[in-house]
């Protein structure tokens, strides 16, 4: 399966966002979006978000991670996460700025 973690509330909007693409693209299990007391995540001050894409402990998802299609299937989910978290920002930054004129 695949989780998506964040620490900070400032993080759960990309959080949120990469696991919705990792939903879309990535033929797994959801471990769900999951807060996570954990060091990378927590020492950011900007939006930050830990992924595990796959497990090893299980060899079918291991055999899947050594597949190049299946790894570009991850690297278009966070793209794809990423964008949708900017947009996202990008307009609520205009409405910011269109309510405060």
């Amino acid at each position: 399966g695949f989780s998506v973690f964040y620490y900070h509330p400032h993080s759960r909007a990309l959080a949120s966002a990469l696991h919705d693409a990792y939903r879309k693209r990535v033929p797994l299990p959801s471990e769900e979006l999951r807060y996570g007391n954990l060091l990378v995540a927590r020492l950011t001050g900007m939006p930050a978000a830990l992924t595990e894409s796959a497990y090893m402990t299980y060899p079918e998802q291991e055999e899947l991670l050594l597949d190049p299609k299946f790894r570009k299937k991850i690297a278009q989910a966070i793209v794809d996460g990423l964008r949708s978290f900017l947009e996202d920002e990008r307009r609520r930054q205009k409405l910011r700025k269109e309510e405060n004129s």
